[in-house]
């Protein structure tokens, strides 16, 4: 780790582990969990890239939490300020020599794709106060210093709800108006809420997500607020709207 800092290179600290498929009579549903401490630099990406595949239950810091003074995450990566993962496979997956080379390319082809992505900022973050840190790459939003991950995600977090208090309270602004002026609408944040608690392993059905974004059934609101869309708007969703849309 010295050498490579001391030439420029941000290493990536990644711990690799299996987890029981159950524990104490619980059955545990996440195929793979991927764990981290403090900075989620790379936890996070590597969250959606496994979720991205789209047939994985991913766990965030499940089944195990990251974040364990004195561990190995803790001393080199917490400790130094680089970026660290630890990738938990559910034993049941790799048992086998098929499982087991399946998961070697889910895992390379994951981990090669962080590589290389200026998003990511990948940068040394160094114990000495005296060392000057590397400059963030061109479009990276930097958080404060004083902001930690775990503030950063409840600010994230505040930031959601008030966006959707605020929606709903803006009736008259319908779902094609979102969808024409920014390319996504309420809908949208209902589909992104039901793919989180996906990936910390809770079962929500598309309806119950729709209403908790809506604060009532997706139906009556439908019925109490949706107006029928017009000609203009019409048109300007079927030049923007997203494929998968």
């Amino acid at each position: 780790l010295d050498q490579c800092t001391a030439t420029g290179v941000t290493p990536m600290i990644i711990s690799m582990h299996s987890f029981t498929e159950s524990w104490k009579g619980v059955p545990r549903p996440w195929h793979v969990g991927i764990l981290w401490d403090k900075d989620d630099r790379i936890a996070r990406p590597m969250i959606e890239a496994f979720a991205a595949a789209g047939d994985l239950i991913v766990g965030g810091n499940e089944p195990y939490k990251g974040s364990l003074e004195g561990d190995c995450l803790w001393q080199h990566g917490t400790s130094r300020g680089l970026p660290h993962a630890i990738i938990e496979v559910r034993q049941d997956l790799i048992r086998d020599a098929a499982g087991q080379a399946a998961w070697t390319r889910r895992l390379v082809d994951v981990v090669e794709s962080l590589v290389g992505r200026p998003d990511l900022q990948l940068r040394v973050g160094s114990r000495d106060p005296n060392r000057q840190a590397a400059r963030p790459h061109q479009g990276a939003i930097a958080m404060p210093k004083s902001i930690d991950p775990a503030t950063e995600t409840e600010l994230q977090a505040a930031a959601y709800r008030k966006l959707v208090e605020h929606l709903k309270t803006r009736t008259d602004v319908q779902n094609i108006d979102l969808m024409n002026l920014a390319g996504f609408c309420r809908n949208c944040l209902a589909n992104w809420y039901q793919e989180a608690a996906g990936q910390k392993g809770i079962q929500l059905t598309k309806d119950d997500a729709r209403e908790i974004v809506y604060g009532m059934p997706y139906k009556d609101w439908q019925a109490r607020h949706q107006k029928e869309a017009s000609a203009a708007q019409k048109a300007t969703f079927e030049k923007a709207k997203p494929k998968d849309h």
